[in-house]
């Protein structure tokens, strides 16, 4: 009721950790049913509540393969946005006991926390994780693969880049998370700008660890390093390559969505013309980065017209429960993709705030104060004689 009231104010979420009965025993953790959370998720998605789901990674007894299986049980469920998070070793917790520690072989490494590092005077403080890097169920290679994949649900599921995509595959019967699982798989199928961002990303993904603490404050404490973190270097990387992607190659990676369903799909279930139809709506649906230029105002294209020959709009409304070319029209339809003036104000008052020499750091910062949403044009359907 509270969520129906504060509508898109806030959203509902559901700490799940995992769906696997045995991790759940292992670490001594009931859930809901899942028939009853999906009864609540349906509930949500028609009032257009904004749901989310959270899982952990590195759990007792979990394996690649449970956390995968939970990554599928999620987006089947439709759930808004999915949440992943590193398995966090905190001191008095019993996962923290050595006899704990013994008995699922768990192994931990240490990264810096986000922001969590200053100078004070002299004095170079750093606050740091313990996060479990392998187990006797997983390994430490199996933690690393999901490390992108887990990026690429925040940036095309999550913050919906290319949400629509991914649910015209899952009405065909391509699971999302086997769609992205697919775009890393054959990443050398990619246009170069893809394959170098992925590359780097794996690449900050393993450079992050340390072995110890006293590891971790040796290397950040090298005047280069140090002053290359304060800059705007270091940071979550989700969000850091979210913003990536739409600065440095927006295109590409279209083109490489595109390619992926083309390859999924078998032909006689989706045509060029589908894909075209959606690929040009998420392109037109999202705010522009590529060409922002930080010393000088941000301009934003206020108003776009488009003509389709799907109803994508509808298609969207009804939850994405029918195939896309149910939606097919005869004739065009023209849809308006434009920004309200407060929307523009809000974008450009965080920019000109956190504005700093790092572009990526600026984006990351402004995308913190401001919804997802936001960082898309509204979109309505309008009578084609304007």
């Amino acid at each position: 009721k509270i969520a129906e009231i504060l509508k898109n104010t806030t959203s509902v979420t559901a700490a799940f950790q995992s769906m696997d009965p045995i991790v759940l025993k292992a670490i001594k953790r009931d859930n809901i049913s899942i028939e009853t959370y999906k009864d609540i998720i349906n509930h949500f998605n028609e009032k257009g509540i904004e749901s989310h789901a959270e899982l952990i990674l590195g759990l007792p007894l979990q394996t690649k393969e449970s956390h995968l299986n939970d990554l599928r049980k999620a987006a089947e469920l439709n759930v808004g946005q999915i949440w992943n998070y590193n398995c966090r070793m905190l001191k008095g917790a019993e996962m923290d006991f050595p006899l704990e520690r013994e008995k699922y072989d768990t192994k931990t490494r240490y990264r810096l926390i986000d922001q969590g590092f200053g100078k004070y005077k002299n004095f170079l403080s750093f606050e740091t994780e313990e996060i479990v890097r392998s187990t006797n169920a997983m390994s430490e290679e199996d933690i690393f693969f999901f490390r992108p994949l887990h990026w690429i649900i925040y940036y095309a599921w999550n913050y919906k880049y290319h949400y629509k995509m991914l649910k015209y595959a899952q009405f065909i019967g391509i699971n999302p998370i086997d769609f992205l699982v697919s775009i890393l798989k054959n990443i050398k199928e990619a246009p170069e700008k893809v394959q170098k961002l992925i590359q780097e990303f794996d690449n900050d993904s393993r450079n992050e660890w340390f072995n110890t603490i006293e590891e971790l404050e040796e290397y950040y404490s090298k005047p280069e390093i140090f002053e290359y973190i304060s800059n705007g270097g270091f940071g979550k990387l989700n969000f850091m390559y979210i913003f990536k992607v739409l600065t440095d190659c927006p295109d590409e990676f279209n083109v490489y969505i595109k390619q992926t369903a083309k390859k999924l799909i078998q032909k006689e279930k989706c045509n060029d013309e589908e894909l075209n139809e959606i690929i040009k709506f998420e392109e037109l649906s999202k705010i522009n980065f590529k060409s922002i230029d930080l010393n000088k105002e941000f301009l934003i294209e206020k108003e776009k017209y488009e003509e389709f020959k799907y109803d994508i709009l509808k298609w969207e409304k009804d939850n994405y429960k029918k195939n896309l070319r149910d939606y097919h029209s005869e004739k065009p339809i023209k849809y308006l993709f434009y920004i309200p003036e407060d929307q523009i104000k809000a974008i450009n008052n965080n920019i000109n705030q956190f504005k700093n020499k790092n572009k990526n750091l600026t984006l990351r910062k402004m995308s913190e104060y401001i919804k997802i949403s936001d960082l898309f044009y509204k979109v309505k359907e309008i009578d084609n004689k304007i």
